[in-house]
């Protein structure tokens, strides 16, 4: 035979258990917490245009020297090839690199670009229709990570490795809306498996210093970027060795490339 509760006992005691599962649900239930996002000012705090100079050995045994260029190597006696348009962009070029911070929380980075030429024919075969493009390669890292080029030996070529967390390239037309596109593209990742490779040679009695930086990857040394064209030896790339200045690099005064490096504590942030 079936028992029923007494109705009243039985309303009371399901208000009970309702209000128990609210106070339990509040109690567990959390706040929607947003990671913050990052600040990037619209105005670099320092540049790299002038004063730079691209080396290349050519194939008989001559250093060749182009304005913010590292011309092809090639014999250097056939000047006709370093006039072609496909040529004059040479291994790699630039026409300004830059350093944005970006404050990122607590935390401040660097946004450093290279602006650069690109280019190819739209008939290939037929090397007709040359076309060129604006390009700027972008990277981000820590700021902290710049302490590291507080040691550099003088006379000896280095590889500095910054971790990254992020870098890509884009084309753009007005270098000043390039901060809205790496807006767009930027996903800060602490483990993006990349780093920023400084290769680095100073002289401090002649106060010049070689360089080259680019990204690669921390374990599939090939996949190289940020630069124009691959230098490759028996199938195998050149950068990240320091073999790579015997066959290219840029130059610059001392003082011009520290300037560009040397973030300052403070600055003045325009957002």
């Amino acid at each position: 035979m079936l028992k029923f509760v007494n109705n009243r006992f039985s309303q009371t005691h399901m208000r009970l258990i309702v209000l128990l599962l609210l106070f339990a649900f509040q109690g567990h239930s959390q706040k929607r917490m947003n990671d913050p996002l990052p600040i990037f000012s619209k105005k670099p705090i320092e540049t790299l245009k002038r004063g730079v100079t691209g080396w290349s050995f050519s194939e008989d045994g001559q250093w060749i020297s182009a304005k913010r260029t590292i011309p092809v190597i090639t014999n250097s006696l056939n000047r006709s090839v370093h006039k072609t348009r496909e040529n004059r962009i040479g291994i790699d070029n630039f026409k300004e690199f830059r350093i944005y911070p970006i404050i990122l929380g607590s935390d401040t980075l660097v946004l450093l670009t290279k602006f650069y030429t690109d280019g190819h024919y739209k008939y290939r075969r037929s090397k007709r229709g040359w076309q060129t493009f604006k390009k700027c390669h972008y990277y981000i890292f820590n700021k902290k990570a710049l302490n590291k080029l507080d040691a550099l030996k003088d006379s000896i070529v280095q590889n500095i490795q910054i971790p990254l967390l992020d870098d890509g390239n884009f084309i753009y037309k007005t270098s000043w809306g390039i901060i809205g596109q790496i807006k767009k593209l930027a996903v800060l990742d602490p483990n993006y498996g990349k780093e920023l490779i400084f290769t680095i040679q100073p002289f401090t009695q002649d106060d010049k210093i070689r360089f080259q930086f680019f990204s690669q990857h921390k374990k599939y040394k090939e996949d190289v970027s940020g630069i124009l064209r691959d230098f490759q030896l028996d199938g195998y790339t050149v950068y990240g060795k320091l073999e790579l200045f015997d066959h290219l690099y840029y130059e610059t005064d001392i003082s011009r490339f520290s300037s560009f490096l040397s973030v300052p504590a403070s600055f003045k942030f325009k957002n």
